[in-house]
């Protein structure tokens, strides 16, 4: 079987010479990238996903700019050329590569534009909220916002649909980056199932369901006896965590959980009006929340409400929540995870 990003890089037309370079030449491109999306026999989710076959649609500005804003952390050059293969070739790459030794260490990369190294803390998060703190006087029009180990939870088949939702959106008049419910906003709105996860399916769910939620044990792919305990931040529930981080700066914030999405493993598209609605004190506090070695709970609460932060240009135009909408006093996180 194949999977969603074989699709991708055969509809896009990536020359056969690229994908040639990462097995023997008698092997069929379309295999050598699938041997590069598995390497030593990791177990993934290979779906097929239809890719769309028309050009990326950025939007109406007269020169739109696209950047993906990779998280990487120990990745070799096959995994960040798979990945290329993915993005379209309007958008610009910017890989922030956490790893330990020798960061960056795969450049120069044909097709990624940049690499920086910044310290291992924080996670993918850690590194969305930096981009967007020092690029916030200078934003492009649209943002992807990809973990660089795509092949974990799906994900590979998750940001070819991400794509095909936004900038190469056909089924929306006008096309460009809609998301699940207008707003320019896209995130991974449901997990993947045990299949590919090893939990069970979690549906789409609004943002709200989690208000007074906390995660106070986190087990790895399911397992019971690979697990920690993040340490508590100064606001240890989803709720108190985005009004100190968000709300206290952003008018309003906390009225539109119930219109914003539960986002999954880290994968997101947005646009620049999205990321100004909130000031740039915002994006600063969010990564100084996560600017630790130690996984605290701020990561988990960033990456449930990616669309809180990243999202909220859809979420302000609608109509608010109904007064007193539920934050529920507990919740479980069985099924929760990253």
């Amino acid at each position: 079987m194949l999977c969603a990003a074989l699709l991708a890089a055969v509809a896009w037309g990536t020359p056969a010479t690229e994908l040639s370079q990462l097995l023997p030449q008698e092997q069929p491109p379309v295999l050598a990238v699938a041997t590069a999306l598995a390497p030593n026999g990791n177990k993934f989710c290979t779906r097929l996903e239809t890719p769309v076959d028309a050009p990326p649609y950025l939007g109406t500005g007269a020169n739109p700019t696209c950047v993906a804003v990779v998280a990487a952390y120990a990745q070799t050059k096959e995994e960040l050329i798979l990945l290329r293969l993915l993005i379209p070739p309007a958008c610009s790459i910017v890989v922030y590569d956490k790893t330990d030794d020798a960061p960056c260490g795969f450049m120069p990369l044909a097709g990624v534009n940049h690499c920086i190294s910044l310290p291992n803390v924080g996670r993918e998060q850690h590194t969305f909220s930096h981009f967007v703190r020092t690029h916030y006087w200078n934003l492009p029009d649209v943002m992807f916002f990809i973990p660089a180990d795509i092949a974990a939870h799906d994900r590979a088949h998750q940001i070819q649909l991400m794509l095909n939702s936004t900038v190469f959106n056909t089924t929306v008049p006008g096309g460009g980056i809609i998301g699940h419910r207008g707003g320019g906003f896209w995130c991974i709105n449901a997990s993947a199932g045990r299949a590919c996860d090893g939990f069970a399916y979690q549906p789409p769910l609004p943002l709200s369901v989690c208000g007074n939620c906390s995660f106070t044990k986190y087990c790895r792919g399911g397992s019971t006896t690979e697990c920690i305990t993040p340490d508590p931040t100064a606001q240890p529930s989803l709720q108190t965590y985005f009004h100190a981080n968000v709300g206290a700066l952003s008018p309003s914030t906390m009225e539109h959980l119930c219109q914003l999405p539960l986002c999954h493993y880290g994968v997101a598209a947005t646009t620049r009006e999205n990321l100004l609605v909130h000031p740039k004190e915002v994006y600063a506090n969010i990564e100084a929340s996560l600017n630790q070695s130690v996984t605290g709970e701020a990561i988990w609460m960033m990456e449930w409400g990616m669309a809180l932060v990243y999202g909220m240009g859809g979420a302000i135009n609608m109509d608010k929540c109904h007064p007193g909408y539920p934050y529920p006093e507990k919740c479980d996180f069985q099924h929760h995870h990253v």
